[in-house]
């Protein structure tokens, strides 16, 4: 902290939301942040008032949120959390850059995949490096399967298919 050219004194704000797990998570980046001499104070929020909080720049410090990609595709998370035209509204890290809006937009338009996939890894790139944010969990989807189960098959966003399953 001394190399960043803090004294030990500083003192940051986290909004999160009143769910258990949110709640939890801020409480484990308090402590951690305490232990490098950062006070970390904990604002919880019912959850319009935690969306209110953070689409203005002004008012959010810090905060905790969670976001799904509802589709699986790499536009439905870029656009709604960073590109330019969501600036405050998705965009609660009130990221712009025109390079990465470019990126985006011609991997929306294009219809071959491969094209597509090369402009969204470039996108992730550029955010990997901006970093705009930081994400701090991933919720992984398990699943036990018996061996009498044919044709198992869960979509992008974990979901299991169903209309592929025969039983033996």
């Amino acid at each position: 902290m001394k190399e960043a050219g803090y004294d030990g004194n500083l003192e940051l704000t986290l909004a999160t939301g009143n769910v258990n797990i949110s709640k939890q998570f801020a409480e484990i980046f308090q402590y951690q942040l305490k232990e490098i001499g950062i006070d970390l104070k904990i604002v919880t929020l019912d959850m319009g008032a935690l969306l209110k909080e953070t689409s203005n720049q002004e008012k959010s410090e810090l905060f905790f949120l969670g976001w799904s990609n509802s589709t699986g595709d790499a536009d439905n998370g870029f656009t709604a959390n960073l590109h330019t035209v969501n600036y405050g509204i998705g965009n609660r890290f009130f990221y712009s850059n025109k390079e990465f809006d470019k990126l985006v937009d011609s991997g929306k338009n294009e219809i071959d995949q491969n094209k597509r996939l090369a402009y969204y890894k470039e996108a992730q790139d550029m955010v990997s490096k901006d970093l705009p944010f930081l994400p701090v969990s991933v919720i992984m989807y398990n699943s036990g399967v018996s061996n009498r189960i044919e044709g198992y098959k869960a979509d992008a966003l974990g979901y299991l298919k169903f209309n592929t399953l025969k039983i033996n």
